[in-house]
């Protein structure tokens, strides 16, 4: 499986789970028309959430957390990898669009010329 299939793949199960945004498959990764988060949409997570993200486009922000839900726990941690040809249009977020993170939020983005 080609690396932008393997993707997709990947960012489609993710937006899936949430349902907020579509993906469209172009040559150079995915484009996202709207927003991507690693938590819950109006459901609480109780676990640690990832959001990776390694070529594409997001037309909207990157949440680590949920929408309009609580990631809980405090050990419980939420983190954003950003890396590769990755263009966010919007804003990075460690913690969710309102919604709180109990634990600990990590944001890490990294620019490969």
């Amino acid at each position: 499986m080609n690396r932008y299939i393997h993707t997709f793949a990947i960012m489609l199960a993710a937006l899936m789970a949430v349902g907020t945004a579509k993906a469209q498959a172009q040559s150079t990764g995915v484009r996202i028309h709207g927003s991507v988060y690693g938590g819950g949409n109006n459901a609480d997570v109780q676990t640690n959430t990832a959001v990776n993200i390694s070529a594409g486009q997001v037309e909207g922000n990157v949440f680590g957390g949920g929408e309009s839900s609580y990631v809980t726990g405090a050990s419980n941690k939420v983190t954003v990898n950003i890396e590769g040809n990755t263009q966010v249009l919007g804003n990075v977020f460690g913690g969710g669009d309102e919604g709180v993170v109990e634990g600990s939020a990590e944001v890490n983005i990294k620019n490969e010329d």
